[in-house]
């Protein structure tokens, strides 16, 4: 995940050198910080924000982060499940499973997510009733941050990983054609 810190674009890294499990650690820990820890606390924000829990526009906006954050868990914990899992079998035993080369990440699959999280920004900034600016600001700029480690996340996801798993599985029926010759 120093690719994201570091702004290096994933295509162009060399990545002879990286290790696949440290990879997979780092998007599982980010995966469980952001649904464990930030998207809670988020959501607290917003209601503290808001300060009215009666308001039937609060119900609405906490109504689509709550959809919006179990359509994330189910897309971790599908993307842990089978794609993380099959690199795993690769790098752990070596095994190149045929229906992992059926699992692909595809950018699209992220897009949907993106999508609901920047439309729930623009939704607060368009109807929230201004009594307390600063409690907002900060969901906003909470929000806004969430968007731009998600947009490096899934290009680490698509991209590194996507070209780790490809090299890896490419290296072992290398591996497998030279023993059998």
């Amino acid at each position: 995940m120093n690719t994201a810190i570091d702004g290096n674009d994933p295509n162009e890294l060399d990545i002879s050198n990286v290790s696949i499990q440290a990879l997979l650690d780092g998007l599982v820990g980010t995966h469980r910080y952001y649904l464990d820890l930030r998207f809670p606390e988020i959501r607290n924000n917003l209601i503290l924000a808001w300060g009215n829990l009666e308001n039937d526009l609060l119900k609405v906006m906490i109504r689509y982060y709550d959809e919006l954050v179990e359509c994330l868990r189910e897309h971790v914990a599908l993307e842990e499940k089978t794609i993380f899992a099959c690199a795993r079998s690769l790098t752990e035993k070596g095994i190149r499973d045929r229906k992992c080369d059926e699992v692909q990440l595809q950018r699209n699959v992220h897009e949907p997510i993106m999508a609901r999280l920047i439309e729930l920004r623009r939704l607060l900034i368009k109807y929230y009733p201004a009594h307390d600016t600063h409690r907002m600001n900060d969901v906003i700029l909470e929000l806004q941050s969430c968007e731009s480690v998600m947009k490096m996340h899934n290009k680490v996801e698509e991209v590194l990983l996507a070209r780790m798993v490809a090299q890896l599985g490419k290296d072992r029926d290398d591996q497998t054609e030279k023993a059998v010759t």
